[in-house]
């Protein structure tokens, strides 16, 4: 599903919805990497990649209502590290770089690096970790955004778990992350890094159980503070608290669902606050070992880069279909929902004549063939079509016809 990785991999995952699945990386012990790399070399543990994530035609390359087609490729090499210290302590690197290619429009080419590190260390019951991430990238960062403006992200995520009895975990974690946009990143005659470029400190408690080897549900607990770098009127805080459940993929049900509520509070006393329900959800059942049934669903805040409506309320949802055909061949096909909901500045006139709403509806069918276990080729035919309830957004639809190989490797 192409929506989903650009919104996740742009760094625009909203703030509650983040933590959240940072945490339960955190949360999670990876195996050891002493039996899964595929070489070594000394101390360190190597498993190379080398995808392409997207080979073909785009039909609307600038998502205009005017449509300007190219041919487009992105190679994707990267790896896993990993430096295991006995049996206590494990450090993991992943790095990957997007190469983007585009033949006729040689302006929208780039280079996109992503890395994150990883510290693991095991004391008896209590396990302790640290994570640096970093992504620069020159991809659209959200749906609202229709330029492609090179921007950055620095995160640290560190903490702790401790097991209080075998099924019972306590977590406690926080962190930083930077957004930060180029100078002269300019988008609807508005400067991005003066209303974009901020700063989210978080702190979060997590209390988790295991129902059963297969089911494990967690409370989980998140305060954050955004402080802007050049527009310091959009400060904001933050308190979610959500509860959830997670699948094991062994489970009838496979997957991590999360519904809660979360209360913003901007410092303006103009900007409107928020106290509402939040939630992420992505679930799969497979029928006969044959069927594969997806769902998907996110609910958070996001920060807009308009003057006049600061914040909106982002509603996505997913349905989608896997077949297995026989052989190594399958069958997928998807549909998305994606909905923006704008929260203007109170005292200023709606956009239009009523609030901005932002939509955009996705539609894939693929074919593939497994070269082996983590190895899939791909061939994928995307429609977008993107309206609104205003003239504010620019209505547009497109076709990306694309082959891709996937390597199994995931992003950081």
């Amino acid at each position: 599903m192409k929506l989903v990785t650009t919104l996740v991999t742009g760094r625009w995952v909203p703030v509650t919805t983040a933590l959240m699945l940072c945490a339960t990386i955190a949360s999670a012990q990876s195996s050891d990497p002493r039996e899964s790399a595929r070489t070594h070399l000394g101390p360190v543990y190597i498993t190379p990649s080398l995808a392409i994530d997207e080979f073909g035609l785009d039909t609307n390359i600038f998502n205009n209502p005017t449509e300007l087609s190219d041919f487009t490729f992105t190679v994707i090499p990267g790896g896993q590290f990993a430096v295991p210290f006995g049996s206590r302590g494990v450090i993991t690197a992943t790095t990957l770089a997007e190469f983007i290619y585009y033949n006729q429009y040689s302006s929208e080419r780039s280079v996109n690096p992503d890395i994150k590190v990883r510290g693991d260390f095991s004391l008896n019951r209590i396990t302790l970790f640290l994570s640096p991430a970093y992504v620069n990238s020159r991809r659209q960062p959200s749906l609202e955004i229709d330029e492609r403006v090179r921007h950055s992200s620095t995160d640290i995520t560190g903490g702790g778990l401790a097991r209080i009895s075998e099924r019972l975990s306590v977590e406690v974690s926080g962190g930083v992350s930077r957004v930060s946009y180029e100078e002269g990143s300019i988008f609807d005659s508005t400067s991005l890094r003066e209303t974009l470029n901020r700063r989210t400190r978080s702190a979060s408690l997590a209390v988790h159980h295991d129902i059963t080897p297969l089911t494990r549900a967690s409370l989980r607990t998140t305060y954050s503070v955004d402080r802007f770098e050049f527009t310091p009127a959009r400060d904001a805080t933050s308190v979610a608290v959500v509860p959830g459940v997670e699948f094991k993929p062994r489970a009838l049900i496979a997957g991590s669902a999360a519904v809660g509520i979360r209360r913003f509070r901007p410092e303006n006393p103009l900007i409107q606050d928020f106290t509402g329900v939040v939630a992420h959800a992505s679930l799969a059942y497979t029928l006969q070992g044959f069927t594969r049934f997806r769902f998907s669903a996110d609910r958070d805040l996001a920060f807009s880069y308009s003057q006049s409506a600061p914040y909106y309320v982002t509603n996505g949802y997913g349905v989608g279909i896997d077949r297995h055909l026989g052989g190594k061949f399958d069958l997928t096909s998807g549909l998305n929902w994606l909905m923006h909901s704008y929260k203007v500045i109170d005292g200023i006139e709606p956009i239009g004549d009523k609030p901005p709403i932002d939509r955009l509806t996705t539609w894939s069918l693929g074919v593939g063939y497994r070269l082996a276990r983590a190895r899939r080729v791909g061939f994928d035919v995307t429609y977008r079509e993107r309206s609104s309830n205003t003239d504010f957004f620019i209505p547009y639809s497109g076709l990306r016809v694309m082959w891709s190989v996937d390597s199994g490797l995931q992003r950081p």
